[in-house]
């Protein structure tokens, strides 16, 4: 029996903020997370300078992919607010 989102298909991957609010998209594994990041920040109205994205507490690279990031699919990046009092 063969998966839908085989390793060459797509995964789901749920973004979620410091409040628990989730957005699900659908991407391919070889798509650059730079992708993701700004359709994220398109539906929340955020800029992306002012965001950080973390998978399992490691910030991700905009040209990370989620093959690269050994990411399956259900797995939750979590986006937080940068610090910018200090930067």
């Amino acid at each position: 029996m063969t998966n839908i989102n085989s390793d060459s298909g797509k995964i789901n991957i749920r973004v979620m903020d410091q409040l628990r609010s989730t957005m699900q998209f659908e991407i391919k594994k070889t798509t650059i997370l730079k992708k993701l990041m700004s359709a994220y920040c398109e539906r929340s109205g955020a800029a992306i300078e002012s965001l950080e994205f973390r998978l399992d507490g490691q910030p991700i690279n905009k040209m990370d992919t989620p093959e690269l990031l050994d990411m399956e699919d259900g797995d939750v990046i979590e986006v937080y607010q940068k610090n910018t009092l200090y930067s």
